[in-house]
């Protein structure tokens, strides 16, 4: 049998009606049933027609991993749609139904979501008389491409979103968010959001007792007084300001209670008081194979207004929340094209090959070692206008030689061309000429003020451009 080498006339189908590509979606299918997710979203949303058949079909689509419109064709792969409660709705209509939202119909998601919230609790999800932790922090959503809508550059250097998020830490669920753009800072809209966070828990049926933990980015006075104003617990770890500081070193060294560490390292615990509130220090030091003259310790520092021991809160899983650090951003080429109008670089392209430096940055460049020895033997020569670089005068490529190299003209004729140089010599003796002190003129008078002028610069020849 000859067997079939080229993969491109092959095509792959399901030649069973009954297959389904993901058979996870049962489950969730089952449960968007049982929270009547599409009568709800058509109750709410204002965005006719079929608003809650196009909602569920994306919740679906996010469900099964996608992360576009496009992606939500695989919910109409074989049966995939007959596990599903509704109709799936074909991307270009999902595109043509989040092309009309504005923010009052994403206000109307909110409330879909608290109300869903509030229906899952009910069956028996939710947390009821028993205390509750809450995380809030924020994100960033990397995207691609220049024309996104409030997406920009932040404190990452990634392009993309900086929302707000709200978990619950016994189980990881989502509470609340806040779509922000990228260049947010972190606390905008801190305050209104833990407002509306506990708002919405206490709707949706949480009855204990609330605490709030963040991180360094949410220490404000704003964020503490909203937890007041709506009896909630809270642990923000602190940032090091110099109060802060300050407030550490005037802790006594018999208040530092020790507690257990890693084996190569101490830690201990101390408190003391920040503007009417309790501040826990954890100070920690790491043993070093040489004995430092001066310990180097390290601290970290949260205010609460819990009860307890501050060895005890400090142990808690729930006493305090480091920031979570997000990688650097890997420096990366762009997709725009190179700016080859601009480029003034690579002078040397059709010379010899001299001992020197790799090119430096856009509009400079090196100077090799021989022409300083050469200097330095036949005394001063001729000092070239151009840019200059942190190490020493060097020539720089006329404006038009390098428009012209940019456009692939000929190296070797473009080359051949003088460059712009200023005579400031005298050929004769082989030493700086003089310059004649005009009368009535002081040290500190500019010569444009004297009526005096500036040397004559012999200008290369124009470069015809080629049509």
């Amino acid at each position: 049998m000859q067997s079939l080498h080229t993969p491109s006339d092959l095509s792959v189908m399901f030649d069973d009606d009954h297959a389904v590509a993901n058979a996870g979606l049962v489950l969730v299918g089952l449960l968007s049933e049982k929270l009547a997710v599409e009568q709800l979203c058509d109750e709410t949303i204002s965005i006719a027609p079929f608003p809650g058949r196009r909602a569920a079909t994306l919740v679906h689509s996010l469900v099964v991993g996608g992360t576009c419109i496009d992606d939500a064709d695989v919910l109409r792969a074989g049966s995939t749609a007959s596990v599903l409660s509704h109709k799936v709705m074909a991307p270009s209509t999902l595109g043509t139904f989040l092309r009309g939202f504005t923010f009052g119909h994403v206000r109307q998601l909110d409330s879909v979501t608290e109300k869903l919230l509030t229906r899952a609790w009910t069956l028996g999800a939710g947390p009821g008389d028993a205390p509750m932790t809450i995380d809030i922090d924020s994100t960033i959503c990397e995207v691609h491409g220049t024309h996104k809508q409030g997406a920009s550059y932040g404190y990452t250097g990634m392009l993309g979103y900086h929302p707000l998020l709200a978990t619950r830490a016994e189980t990881g669920e989502v509470l609340h968010l806040r779509f922000r753009k990228g260049s947010a800072n972190t606390q905008r809209g801190a305050q209104r959001f833990v407002r509306e966070t506990v708002g919405r828990v206490r709707r949706a049926g949480a009855s204990g007792a609330l605490t709030l933990r963040g991180d360094s980015g949410f220490f404000s006075k704003y964020v503490v007084l909203a937890c007041l104003d709506h009896d909630v617990r809270f642990s923000i770890t602190v940032r090091q300001t110099p109060v802060i500081t300050r407030a550490i070193e005037l802790i006594a060294d018999k208040d530092w209670m020790p507690i257990d560490y890693t084996a190569n390292g101490e830690a201990w615990v101390a408190e003391t008081d920040y503007q009417g509130h309790r501040l826990i220090v954890r100070r920690t030091k790491l043993h070093e194979p040489r004995p430092a003259l001066f310990p180097d310790y390290r601290y970290h520092a949260f205010v609460t207004d819990r009860d307890g021991l501050a060895v005890a809160l400090d142990v808690a899983p729930s006493s305090r929340r480091r920031r979570a650090r997000h990688p650097g951003p890997q420096r990366r080429l762009g997709t725009r094209a190179l700016p080859l109008g601009r480029l003034q670089r690579q002078r040397r392209l059709g010379g010899t090959r001299v001992d020197c430096a790799q090119p430096c940055a856009l509009g400079r460049c090196t100077r090799s070692r021989d022409h300083r020895s050469a200097r330095r033997q036949d005394g001063p020569s001729q000092i070239h206008h151009g840019a200059r670089s942190s190490h020493a005068p060097c020539e720089a490529t006329p404006v038009a030689l390098t428009y012209q190299l940019a456009l692939g003209h000929p190296v070797e004729q473009l080359l051949r061309a003088p460059r712009q140089t200023a005579d400031l010599t005298d050929q004769s003796r082989g030493r700086p000429r003089k310059t004649r002190r005009l009368p009535g003129r002081t040290s500190n008078t500019s010569r444009r003020e004297c009526g005096s002028t500036r040397p004559r610069v012999r200008q290369s020849p124009k470069v015809s451009r080629p049509r």
